[in-house]
């Protein structure tokens, strides 16, 4: 036996009127709809045979329930039927190793340096795939980041190694991996970045020391 309805739906008419509402009602399989309730008395506009007829029963956030009345050779069955979206997250332990692999581009644009600076220099990081590049252990998780950073330079007369100075501005959008805790982000964040500024500053003093000044 199918469960009997009733509701309002809308039916396109014609190119005149468009989409028009509609009263139904559906009895032992047939969708029957009327101008109105009220024009009940009248007769159905049309009908149309259902089979295999879906009720929703149970409903809990994104997952739904299904259940149909059906009767085959005189024994009633009750399928069900239940839809469900799952999000998942790859949970990353914050303190697994992590390992980047990134291209750098480095860039003059003295026309927007400021009117104190001698240059302006712009350098961009960004990862990238590559197949002939695996993580150095299994156990890693390759970091995606981009990374921007400009850098001036102070305008001395007869300039030396000491009288060099650079104004850097650091920007950076990493992807950790996965899904990490805010709390061990901020944690991660918060001691990793001046890190990397030290090691970045500690990296141009020891490989320019004993150069001679090119600007």
């Amino acid at each position: 036996m199918f469960p009997t309805n009733v509701g309002i739906l809308r039916k396109w008419t014609n190119y005149v009127y468009g989409w028009q509402q509609r009263y139904f009602e559906v009895e032992n399989g047939s969708l029957l709809y009327y101008k109105s309730e009220n024009e009940k008395i009248f007769g159905s506009r049309g009908s149309i045979t259902i089979r295999c007829v879906w009720e929703l029963f149970w409903e809990e956030g994104e997952m739904k329930m299904y259940k149909r009345n059906l009767e085959i050779d005189g024994l009633v069955q009750d399928p069900l039927k239940a839809t469900h979206l799952v999000k998942v997250h790859k949970r990353v332990w914050p303190t697994a190793q992590r390992e980047s692999l990134f291209w750098s581009h480095t860039r003059r644009f003295n026309e927007h340096r400021d009117a104190d600076a001698l240059d302006l220099f712009l350098v961009c990081n960004h990862s990238c795939v590559r197949p002939d590049v695996p993580l150095k252990q299994s156990s890693n998780v390759r970091v995606g980041l981009t990374v921007a950073m400009i850098c001036q330079t102070k305008p001395v007369e007869d300039l030396t190694r000491n009288d060099v100075s650079c104004r850097i501005i650091y920007v950076s959008r990493v992807d950790p991996g996965g899904w990490v805790p805010v709390a061990g982000l901020r944690m991660i964040y918060k001691r990793e970045y001046p890190k990397f500024l030290r090691g970045f500053t500690e990296y141009v003093v020891k490989n320019t020391r004993s150069t001679p000044l090119i600007l």
